[in-house]
């Protein structure tokens, strides 16, 4: 079936909020990347680098695309030790990140929630930074998860007596009630047992460094409760690793903006970040793994100037073949994993991997999608959603 096209353009954020998926999709411009002829950077978002703009046409004007629908995947901000090309510093210091390298500049990156790389958690401040009360250890953003006592503490009332080189693991900071009036005590366990000690409480505290090794998604997923930002460094994986063997290569992930193993990193926040997942039509492909996928997030240039045409059909039944039949196997979105490298925070663009790199073909299909609209009295539809 030879399909037509609307003569109207329509913009991203009509496709996001109108249409159903998936969608077949014909480029009325190039989808085009800018690459800054010094550094090989692919911002994407068309910004011109010492006025000599070179341009990478990831797709041509009369392209089809399908597109698969649209997913959100979570990204670490994380600021430290970029690489040695010549870029512009974060715009606030951390002066709890060591200086950095002859090599290195501070930067911040968006990581990819999937960074299989192993990192430790450090102390904010250095190891042996002494918190002489309770107070003090308080009043630290984050507040350190452990803590080893260097002056024994006697609180007779309480029956708590702590001797000097135990450790307190901090829980949180609770209101009692006392003869002053209700006050803060800091919780914490000893020895199986929660104590609260009184913010005047002298102890000369020194933080526990954590040994323990965590992914990125450890940390979100069963640790967050330790709070942002947290100072992290990320490890090299040996090959006695019992770590995936692709972690190896996750540390070069994005090219020239990739982590450093050994420097220290700041985990500042948790964002999401909505992308639209294309692959590209083309005849004669031999299996779905050779496909590639497009990663183009809504919030770049390249979406915001990216102008597509719709298809218009006579038949229904016919458009469904061809949509599921020569132009690729439906995807499963919950099976997309998430495909973006490491970037600068200030240089979004699109990506493009390789279908297998992205897909689990064991994972389960989604329902069939619900069925398109009817075409009109006039003969032919545009493939959006009609408001209810």
């Amino acid at each position: 079936m030879e399909l037509s096209w609307s003569e109207e353009t329509f913009s991203v954020p009509h496709l996001i909020e109108n249409i159903e998926f998936p969608q077949l999709l014909k480029l009325a411009n190039d989808l085009i990347t800018v690459t800054n002829s010094k550094t090989g950077v692919t911002p994407g978002d068309l910004s011109h680098f010492n006025n000599t703009p070179r341009g990478k046409a990831l797709a041509r004007d009369g392209d089809i695309l399908k597109l698969h629908g649209v997913r959100t995947f979570k990204k670490i901000i994380a600021t430290g030790a970029g690489s040695s090309t010549p870029c512009e510093q974060v715009a606030h210091e951390y002066g709890f990140l060591s200086p950095p390298g002859s090599t290195s500049i501070y930067r911040q990156f968006k990581l990819p929630i999937n960074f299989n790389t192993p990192m430790q958690i450090l102390p904010f401040r250095d190891q042996k930074h002494v918190y002489p009360t309770a107070g003090d250890l308080v009043k630290e953003r984050p507040r350190p998860a452990a803590v080893v006592v260097n002056k024994a503490i006697s609180i007779p009332e309480k029956h708590c007596f702590i001797k000097e080189g135990d450790v307190l693991a901090i829980t949180s900071v609770d209101k009692r009630c006392t003869n002053a009036g209700v006050v803060d005590f800091l919780i914490c366990k000893h020895n199986d047992k929660t104590i609260g000690l009184p913010m005047s409480c002298v102890g000369n505290f020194t933080v526990l460094v954590d040994e323990t090794l965590f992914t990125l998604n450890d940390l979100v997923s069963k640790h967050i409760d330790i709070g942002l930002p947290q100072k992290v460094v990320f490890h090299e994986v040996t090959k006695d690793s019992t770590q995936p063997e692709h972690a190896t290569k996750t540390l070069q992930r994005g090219g020239e903006h990739h982590i450093i193993p050994g420097e220290e990193y700041i985990i500042e926040n948790i964002i999401k970040e909505q992308y639209l997942i294309c692959t590209k039509c083309e005849e004669n492909l031999e299996s779905l793994g050779h496909n590639k996928v497009y990663f183009i997030p809504t919030n770049s240039a390249t979406a915001r100037q990216m102008r597509v045409k719709l298809p218009l059909f006579h038949d229904l039944k016919s458009y469904q073949q061809t949509l599921n039949g020569r132009y690729c196997t439906n995807l499963s979105m919950r099976e997309i994993l998430d495909g973006t490298p490491i970037e600068v925070v200030s240089e979004p663009g699109v990506t493009v991997r390789k279908l297998a790199e992205v897909y689990d073909f064991s994972g389960p299909l989604l329902p069939p999608r619900k069925e398109l609209y009817p075409p009109s009295n006039s003969g032919k539809s545009l493939l959006y959603s009609m408001p209810a």
